[in-house]
This record gives C-alpha cells, sequence and structure tokens, in this order.
C-alpha cells in the first residue's frame, strides 16, 4: 500500500505542467520536466487494453480486452529484429539504399542516408533504442533479399518480409496478428493483440541480443547524423525520469494515431519476470502512470490477501 500512496502523491505533485527554461539543445530531461501525469487509477480505468504476465509460462496476472484486435505501432519492431535475428548475424554490413523513400515523413528515424555502409547490430540498436523507421526499412529489404534469392525491388521486398514476420508469428502462437509493415506504422489491415504481444515479447526476451539491447537505457549514435545520442524510449529506464524504476531491464514502445501510446515493460518482482503491457494511451504521462499502476496490482492483490487473513484470525 505504502508504493501506491508514493504513486498517488507523486502522480499529485506532477499533475501541473511544468517548464525547466529549455536551451536550443533539448535534452530528455527537459522533455521528462514538461510531462503531465494523470492519477494512477484514473490512467488504469481509462486504459483500453492492457494485462500482466508472468513470463515464465505467460500465466495472466490481470487482463483487461488482452484478445481485442488494436494497432501494433512499434511493437511491430520486436517481430522485425527476431525475424532480422534468425538471418543476419549482428558484425554484418549492410548498404543503406532507396528502401528510405518508403519511410513515412513523420516517422521516428535514427538519421540513416542512402549509400551508409553500417552493422546490423547498428541497425537493430537503432530499430529497437531509438524506434528508428528507417533501420526497419533497411533491414526488411536486405533480409528479404538474402532469403528470398530473387531481385526483389523495395516494395516487393517489403511484401516478402513482411510474410516472413506473419509466418514467425503463425509459429510462435500469436497467430492472432497480421504486419503489414516492418516499423508498425499504422496500414490497413495491420493488428494484434495483448495477448500476441505478451508471446512476441516472452520469445524477444529470449533472444540474447535482442534482450542485450532492450535494456540499454542511453548510447552514442554510431550514424553520423543530427542525433548524436540514442535515449531507450521505455522512460522506466532512466534515472532522470520522475517514475524510474529500478526492476525494469525492457522492452519496448509504440505510438500512432490508431494505436495511441503502447509500452511493454520488462519487470523483475520477487526473483520472478514479468510482462506489463499498456496500448491505446491518451498520452505520455498515462502511459507511464497506467503501467506503474498495473506493475502493482500483484503486490496490491497480495497485500490485500494478507490483510483478510488477518482480520480472519481476528474474527475467530
Amino acid at each position: 500500500m505504502k508504493k501506491l500512496m508514493a504513486l498517488m502523491i507523486l502522480a499529485v505533485l506532477l499533475s501541473v505542467h511544468l517548464s525547466l527554461g529549455v536551451s536550443a539543445e533539448r535534452t530528455v530531461e527537459d522533455y521528462f520536466s514538461e510531462m503531465e501525469f494523470p492519477h494512477p487509477i484514473e490512467a488504469f480505468e481509462e486504459t483500453p487494453c492492457m494485462a500482466v504476465y508472468s513470463v515464465e509460462d505467460l500465466s495472466v496476472l490481470y487482463q483487461k480486452e488482452a484478445t481485442a484486435h488494436i494497432a501494433p505501432a512499434s511493437l511491430t519492431k520486436l517481430v522485425t529484429a527476431s525475424v532480422v535475428t534468425m538471418f543476419l548475424n549482428p558484425d554484418d554490413i549492410l548498404t543503406v539504399g532507396s528502401e528510405l523513400e518508403l519511410v513515412e515523413s513523420d516517422s521516428s528515424v535514427c538519421g540513416l542516408k542512402r549509400g551508409m555502409e553500417v552493422s546490423v547490430y547498428d541497425l537493430l540498436c537503432g530499430l529497437l533504442m531509438r524506434s528508428g523507421n528507417d533501420s526497419a526499412y533497411t533491414l526488411a529489404v536486405n533480409v528479404a533479399r538474402r532469403v528470398s534469392g530473387l531481385e526483389l525491388d523495395d516494395k516487393e521486398a517489403i511484401e516478402w518480409f513482411c510474410d516472413m514476420m506473419n509466418a514467425f508469428c503463425d509459429d510462435i502462437g500469436a497467430d492472432s496478428s497480421c504486419f503489414k509493415t516492418p516499423d508498425g506504422y499504422d496500414a490497413e489491415g495491420q493488428y494484434t493483440t495483448v495477448s500476441d504481444l505478451a508471446v512476441i515479447a516472452a520469445y524477444a526476451m529470449k533472444n540474447e541480443l535482442i534482450s542485450q539491447i532492450t535494456s540499454m537505457s542511453r548510447r552514442s549514435s554510431p550514424f553520423e547524423s543530427d542525433i548524436k545520442e540514442w535515449y531507450n524510449t521505455n522512460f522506466f529506464m532512466h534515472e532522470a525520469f520522475p517514475l524510474y524504476d529500478s526492476a525494469v531491464f525492457g522492452m519496448k514502445t509504440g505510438s500512432t494515431d490508431n494505436a495511441g501510446k503502447c509500452l511493454i515493460t520488462l519487470y523483475k518482482e520477487g526473483g520472478q519476470c514479468y510482462l506489463a503491457i499498456v496500448t491505446g494511451c491518451r498520452s505520455e504521462g498515462q502511459r507511464y502512470m497506467s503501467s506503474a499502476f498495473l506493475m502493482m496490482l500483484r503486490t496490491l492483490a497480495e497485500n490485500c490477501l494478507n490483510i483478510t487473513a488477518g482480520l480472519k484470525c481476528c474474527i475467530y
């Protein structure tokens, strides 16, 4: 109960918009200072689809609309990364090409430019930390051409890769999903579910390379671009974040018009690993406050059981 009370007090303190006078060079700390956080219970109640799972066996601790079709946003990139690591080695060098023209103009990117020669490892870091859609397309077309052995144009290569993504999801049991893009940008006919995302995330967590990358909080950009520093988009992992949680060690955010603000959080509690998933949030503050509340549910439930047991002992 103490943790819930602390969270509620923090929400009150952070409910007012704060500004520290941002300079021309905005920092992630500046961004944190400007976020607004709703009351935790309000954030939790207004999040349309969410769940908590034990990673070990994907047993459900709590779920709400976990089988409803939702837009996947950049949570898709866990599928992209899983497929990529099946066919490319981290030290493979790829040349960035015309596939960048397929990246939507308002996408999050990590600064790739045509003609760059970059390692698969650096592209995966850009994909999973920076959530770069440019990395997603470069990785996808190269995998498709290598696996197919065909001279596919960019669009054909993306279609081929998405077929691979869907076949992969069917194989691991995430068969209520359909992916049309390698970056998760909104597309007609593209969907997933919270329960499928749990399967995808649990699989990705067992991939040593993906797990290592998604657990990094920051990294200097390996590319020559205007973006000098990459920050993991899961803010729970940054000590400057008001809701920083040392128990969190991954995994991925997503944001699009159709999906809203989404987050898959990997965290440890009592020696066990858990997945907290929230989707459809209206703001950054709601995304993180609802996730924080969701991560407390098991502890709150245990406390309630202990209180109930104690009352029974007093009665009898």
